[in-house]
């Protein structure tokens, strides 16, 4: 057994003082690293997310609108060319088409229906050719 004076430090001891003080840094490099996670995402959320995602809400709702829009004078080209065999020589008119049973889907925006035609526009997604 070594014999160590008073001065000296036993080398156990100096390992035991270092993983201690080592824990305690790491406990503490993890709660300033999570802060400025933290704060990187909210800010982030701040700055972009919140607008970023109504934003992209509004061009997606905007499109799948645009789609059921054209979806709908697609249908209704296809009542009109079943409606014209039955009505040779007649240009229909959502009017015509109505009173004879078929229904018409709006566009979902508000839009307002035309046939020219055998061609149904839209007055906000189609302009006539």
């Amino acid at each position: 057994m070594k014999c160590y004076n008073k001065w000296m430090i036993d080398p156990l001891e100096k390992v035991k003082i270092k993983v201690e003080s080592q824990r305690g840094f790491g406990f503490v490099s993890i709660l300033v690293t999570l802060a400025i996670v933290g704060l990187l995402y909210f800010g982030y959320q701040d700055q972009f997310g919140v607008t970023q995602t109504i934003r992209t809400g509004n061009v997606v709702k905007s499109a799948g609108q645009e789609m059921a829009c054209q979806m709908n004078r697609q249908a209704l080209e296809r009542a009109i060319m079943t409606w014209s065999i039955s009505h040779p020589g007649k240009q229909p008119t959502l009017k015509d088409l109505e009173n004879d049973g078929i229904t018409i889907l709006p566009c979902p925006d508000g839009g307002r229906f035309r046939v020219e035609g055998e061609k149904v526009y839209c007055s906000l997604h189609s302009t006539s050719g």
